[in-house]
Formats: C-alpha cells, structure tokens, sequence
C-alpha cells in the first residue's frame, strides 16, 4: 500500500514539473534577428579620457590655440565636430572678454581672431582685439585695428540704413581714435596723437573729464617733445648750456619725461656738473625701471633669477623694466613711495633698444661717480654696464681699471702705520743714572708688591 502511494505522488510531482516547463517555454520570445549598433562618442582634441574637472581647462586652451588647431589636417575635422558654441563668435566672443578681463591679453587676441575670422562685420570685436595688442605693446597691429575700424564705421556710416545718432557707434569711433590717439603717444607721434584726441573730444556724445584730461596731457607731451627736439639740436651743435635750459623748460612741463632727463645728464657730464649728472641718471635709471603694465596689472616686484648674484641680476631686470617694485639701491623691506610713470617714447619692456637705454644712462653715472672718486659706486654700475653687453671690450677694461684702483683704495686704508716719536736729544749717562728704572710691563708705575716702596726711595736718594 506504501508503495503505491509513493509512486502515485512521483507521478504527479512529475506531472507538476512537465507543466512547468511548458509554461516557462510558452513566455519565451522568437530569437531576434541579427544587426549592428552604433556608438557615436562625442570628439576629442585631447588624447586622454573627458573629465568634468577638467572641461573648462580644456575650451581655454582650444580658444587659445584654435587657429594653430586648424591648419593641421587631422586636427581639424574634430575641432569642426565639436559643439556649435565653439563655431559661434558671440560665444568666442565672450570668451575673449573672459581672458581679457583676467589679463590674458594674447589668449583674448586667439578668441577675438576667430570669431571675426567667422564675421568680420563684429565691431565690437574689432574694437576689443585693438586694445589687447595696446596692452602687448604691439602699436603697430593696434594701429592697423584701428584704422581698420575707423574705415569700417565711415563704409557703415554711408550706408542707407545707417543712424548718424546711434550711441553704439558713437562710442566705437570715440575709442577708436583715443586708442590709436594713445598708440601714436607710446611711438614718439605726439603731434597725430594731439589730433586723435581732439577729434575723439569732438566725437564723444557727451562732455567727457577722463578724455578732456587726456587731450590736456598730450598736448603737454607736444610741447615737451618740441622743447627736447631745440635741447638735441643745441646739443649737437655744442651748445651745452642751451640745451641744459632747454631740457630743465620740458622737465618743468613733464617731469617724467625720460629721454629729456637722460640727455640732460650727459650735458651735465660734459660741463663738470658731476652731482647733476649723478642726479639725473638716478632719475631717469629709477624711471625704466617701471613697467607701465605691470604697474596697472597690481603685480609686485620679485627676483627672476636665482643662485649666488640674484639681488645683483635682479637689478639689471629692474633697469630693463621687467620688475618694479623698489628702487635700485633701496632695500626690498624698506616702504618706498609708488613709483612715477615713464612718459615720453619708452622702449618696452625687454627690448633691445630699452637695453640700450639703460646701458648709456648706467655707464654715465658711473663715469661721473668715478670722477667724484666714490670707486665702488662706479665699479658696481660699470659691472651691472658690463652685465648688459658683454660684447662691449671698452665696458670690460674700465671695470677692470675700476676694480683694481678699489682694491688700491682698500689696501692702502688696511695697511696699518706704527708712528714714530723721535727724541728731542739723545739720552745721556747722567739721564738714565738719574732716572729710576721702568719695570717691565707696567708702564714706568710704581711696583706695589713687597719692597717695591723701598727701593723706589733708593733711587729716589
């Protein structure tokens, strides 16, 4: 009986599991047929996996080498694949104005050259990428945007559609001709610029004090250059006197002008006026030793080279306008008064013709220091002289003078003289009996110890 209960329970428990199976096989789908998907990943510049930490990295250094990216052909399809914000020049735009605003002047310039590249009616732009070469010191391409502009804006002002009162273009022309009136000031053309100004004065909308300042300024940069224009005249005919007069009229005008100081020093140099020419040539050292960029830019002064001569190199950089700070002989730790801006053609910053400069007005001072005798001032300016160009034979062979006569100098206040008293008679026989004898080391003073009294009043009988 047991075992046929067993073997009816198999049976359904097998019957249980059939309809399973039967139910699982009844839900499964009909095999799919075969294809091919496709991933589209979105393109790279960069050989390395995207990051989100690093996204806004990646688009400022496209903006900033986005045409350098272009002219290679396997570059190019994937810099053309990218999102359209990167082909958009309003967005190109605003990023140069980001760069700008963070004084990246030359990444700013690589934005605002595509988006005009994409449409070159942008004024704006135009405008924007004119004031970034100002500030790299580039005059002539910020010349060349300016008068590009300026023609842009009288083509747009003949134009049937065109407003003559929109306040937009207004203000583009009025910046124009104030930054190409500034770029003609950095060049030495003060006489352009004076017109730049007054034409930006009569073009403004409205009364502007910053601008009317800025006319006043240079205009007073005009009279100046003609002043040291006479003053090299006269100095070049010989007229030393004359050209000092007429270099101390332009310095009463503009005190900072620096080629007027420098000159003036050499004329003072060549009258004996040894003092004078110190003076100036401080002046004129302490002036191109500010860089007008830096200066608006807020950065401080610090050493660009390292090792054993860092403070002595640093001066150097100091003198071709690489650092300002504090000026040359002052120590670093000590307060020093904001320095004075350069005014009159400067060479920038780094360039040869600021390295000769600097080179002349050191070598001045140094020859009228020599004069004056103060040998190791003039050796340390010959030095810095000879650091500059040490093409120069002549620098190298006064600095060796100069250093030799300083060791001399020293030698001679080392050298210690024992005075010699000489006796007004020699001594006689009857002097030294007579005379009680000095005991050694103490002066000729009486000896204190036991006895001494006694025998000092032998000799005194």
């Amino acid at each position: 009986k047991l075992a046929a209960q067993e073997a009816e329970a198999l049976a359904e428990a097998e019957e249980d599991e059939e309809e399973e199976d039967d139910d699982e096989l009844a839900h499964v789908p009909d095999v799919r047929d075969g294809g091919v998907i496709k991933f589209n990943f979105t393109p790279r510049i960069f050989p390395t996996p995207m990051r989100e930490s690093k996204a806004t990295e990646e688009e400022d250094w496209i903006a900033k080498n986005r045409n350098h990216l272009r002219q290679n052909p396997q570059l190019k399809p994937q810099l053309d694949a990218l999102d359209i914000e990167d082909s958009d020049p309003t967005w190109l735009k605003g990023k140069g104005d980001d760069f700008y605003r963070a004084r990246d002047y030359r990444a700013a310039v690589n934005a605002y050259t595509t988006a005009l590249e994409i449409d070159p009616l942008l004024y704006s732009v135009l405008s924007n990428r004119g004031a970034c070469y100002l500030q790299l010191g580039e005059l002539v391409r910020c010349l060349e945007d300016s008068d590009l502009l300026l023609t842009k804006l009288d083509e747009w002002a003949m134009g049937p559609d065109a407003n003559p009162d929109d306040p937009k273009m207004k203000k583009l022309r009025v910046k124009a001709l104030a930054r190409r009136g500034t770029a003609r000031c950095q060049q030495g053309s003060y006489e352009l610029a004076l017109e730049d100004y007054k034409r930006a004065v009569i073009a403004s909308p409205a009364y502007d004090e910053t601008l009317i300042g800025d006319l006043k300024r240079v205009d007073a940069l005009f009279r100046c250059s003609d002043l040291k224009r006479q003053a090299d005249a006269s100095f070049g005919q010989g007229e030393l006197s004359a050209a000092v007069g007429l270099y101390t009229e332009a310095l009463e005008i503009e005190p900072t002008f620096v080629s007027a100081i420098s000159n003036r020093a050499a004329c003072h140099l060549a009258l004996g006026g040894l003092e004078d020419a110190v003076k100036d040539c401080t002046n004129a050292l302490a002036l191109l030793e500010v860089d007008p960029s830096a200066l608006s830019a807020g950065t401080h002064s610090q050493s660009v080279y390292e090792g054993e001569h860092m403070l002595a190199q640093d001066k150097e950089q100091r003198f071709l306008g690489n650092t300002h700070g504090a000026n040359f002989g002052e120590k670093a730790d000590e307060p020093t008064p904001k320095p004075l801006v350069p005014s009159g053609p400067v060479p920038p910053p780094g360039s040869a013709k600021r390295r000769t400069w600097v080179l002349k007005t050191i070598a001045r001072r140094g020859a009228a220091k020599a004069k004056l005798g103060d040998l190791a001032s003039a050796a340390e300016d010959y030095r810095v002289a000879a650091a500059l160009d040490p093409t120069d034979e002549n620098l190298q062979r006064d600095l060796e003078t100069l250093t030799k006569q300083c060791e001399e100098e020293r030698a001679a206040k080392a050298k210690v003289k024992v005075p010699q008293i000489p006796f007004s008679k020699p001594p006689t026989t009857s002097d030294l009996a007579t005379s009680p004898p000095q005991q050694p080391g103490l002066g000729g003073r009486e000896r204190r110890g036991r006895g001494g009294r006694r025998k000092q009043q032998q000799w005194e009988q």
